[in-house]
Formats: C-alpha cells, structure tokens, sequence
C-alpha cells in the first residue's frame, strides 16, 4: 500500500505569501506561493480558479504580491499573467 503521508512540497496545503522579505527563505516563501498562484489548473472556462487552496478568495491571495492599478485588480493581472504562461507553454502565444 502506497505511503499517504503528504511529501515535503505539500505539507502546507495552503501556503502565504510572507509579509516581509528579510532573508533569502523568505524570497524563497513567496517565490513558492507565487508559481502555486500562477500555475494551479484553469476553470473549465480558460479563468484562474476563484478560491485559493485554504478556500479564501483568490484575489486576496492575489493582492498579497501583486499590486493593483487604476485599471485592473490583483486577480486581473494575475488572471493575465496565468492565461498568458498557459498559452506560451502550448505554443499558441506570439513571440
């Protein structure tokens, strides 16, 4: 029978982003949360997932590391920046 204990990568099921950057573990952290915000599975519907791993929304997760405009929100961008990497990835952005 397989082992179900999580691996290290998944022992925080709903990671953070750190409040403050004060030593390369922390850049670490963030850069972590980060690739999980831009890199979780699209909606069936080509969108970023509206809830976050812990169920709080998305954009607040969002907002932690990306700062908004006047135009666009945390999640906007990071909605953007998601459809962006999935299209560079299939192939089917420009260059």
């Amino acid at each position: 029978m397989k082992d179900s204990r999580p691996t290290n990568s998944a022992t925080n099921s709903s990671p953070r982003a750190p409040r403050e950057i004060s030593s390369p573990a922390k850049l670490r952290e963030l850069q972590r949360v980060m690739a999980a915000a831009l890199f979780r599975p699209l909606t069936p519907h080509w969108g970023m997932q509206k809830r976050w791993t812990d169920g709080s929304r998305m954009g607040e997760v969002a907002a932690e590391f990306i700062k908004p405009n006047d135009r666009l929100s945390s999640f906007s961008i990071a909605s953007m920046t998601t459809i962006q990497v999935c299209e560079q990835s299939s192939g089917n952005g420009s260059s």
